[in-house]
């Protein structure tokens, strides 16, 4: 498993998404007052080098949380050869800032003559370094455009100084305490859990999105939609 700090810096630095210097220390960094993880209006695109990327995945696009919020990287993780999978930015990306940039993902699932996948793609947010979530109840986001038939799924990645950080490419339904919760349009908000112990801090090391195969039994199904306002808020009320 390898520590997210680490990763997380070296994923910036490989994949050339800007010239920021990103400091590093081994205790995670307090939230923004605000709880804005990335509007993505500074957010650049990068390509993904190892070890972010699996070697299959390699030369893959990356999207930067920009300059605005906190440092991180959004990257491709899982894509079976029967789905097209691709991140990309909305809005002008020769401006130095866009309000109206978003992450566009587009994905598209097509197992007629292949071999079905264990999951149709998915793809992760590792943060530089973690947050300390404490004050915050949960963390949100906007969907806009289209999710097709091929359901999204959400969990988070928390750190544990006492053991090793999760690792971001390792499958929900595998690696985490639970499956994680659907994901709609609109706005979702997931709760974040208690810390253990009364002085623990709540550290957030990333996120990750998985596709999950159509549950009619179907072997197509396509998705093209943006992410936006990704923040921790002080009261997780909303829902898909």
């Amino acid at each position: 498993m390898r520590r997210a700090a680490t990763l997380s810096l070296a994923a910036l630095c490989s994949c050339g998404i800007d010239a920021r210097s990103v400091e590093v220390s081994p205790a995670c960094v307090g939230a923004p007052s605000d709880g804005l993880v990335s509007d993505f209006s500074t957010a650049r695109l990068g390509r993904c080098a190892g070890p972010t990327c699996p070697e299959a995945l390699a030369g893959q696009t990356t999207a930067s949380l920009g300059t605005t919020g906190v440092s991180g990287i959004v990257f491709p993780y899982e894509r079976p050869d029967s789905v097209v999978l691709a991140l990309s930015l909305t809005g002008d990306l020769h401006s130095v800032r866009d309000e109206t940039s978003a992450l566009r993902i587009v994905m598209s699932y097509d197992s007629l003559a292949r071999e079905v996948p264990a999951r149709a793609g998915a793809f992760a947010l590792e943060l530089a370094p973690c947050l300390d979530a404490s004050g915050f109840a949960g963390i949100s986001f906007r969907i806009d455009g289209s999710l097709g038939s091929c359901p999204l799924r959400l969990a988070m990645l928390l750190r544990d100084r006492n053991a090793a950080t999760p690792d971001a490419t390792c499958p929900l339904d595998r690696c985490r305490p639970g499956p994680g919760v659907d994901v709609g349009l609109g706005s979702t908000t997931m709760p974040l859990p208690d810390p253990i112990g009364a002085r623990a801090p709540l550290e957030l090391a990333g996120m990750q999105w998985q596709f999950v195969l159509p549950a009619d039994g179907s072997r197509t199904c396509a998705a093209d939609f943006t992410i936006d306002d990704l923040r921790l808020v002080a009261q997780a009320t909303s829902s898909p």
